[in-house]
């Protein structure tokens, strides 16, 4: 993945796999069908699986391609890298499993 600038110090950029094109985390059923209606808060409380697209120089545990489980909110908002995908920021610490 080509973000464009690489994240610094124990800082991990991650896409996340169940975010659609408005930027807001929705719920899908199995059939693909989106549920909203969701507040901010309810949409942001659980913890998020994403994929790791970078990682700075002290990130040891974690390495790009890995899917990791983030803490409920541990992520700043969303930006959009040079291969105009949208990634989010969190820090190896606030990383509860990796698969």
């Amino acid at each position: 993945m080509n973000v464009g600038i690489e994240p610094v110090l124990d800082g991990i950029f991650v896409t996340f796999t169940d975010e659609v094109a408005d930027g807001k985390f929705h719920q899908k059923t199995q059939g693909g069908i989106i549920i909203s209606g969701l507040s901010h808060r309810a949409q942001t409380v659980q913890a998020r699986w994403g994929k790791v697209a970078a990682v700075g120089p002290k990130v040891r545990n974690v390495k790009a391609g890995d899917f990791v489980l983030i803490q409920p909110g541990m992520w700043t908002t969303r930006f959009k890298g040079a291969d105009h995908q949208f990634y989010w920021k969190t820090d190896e610490g606030k990383i509860q499993a990796v698969s």
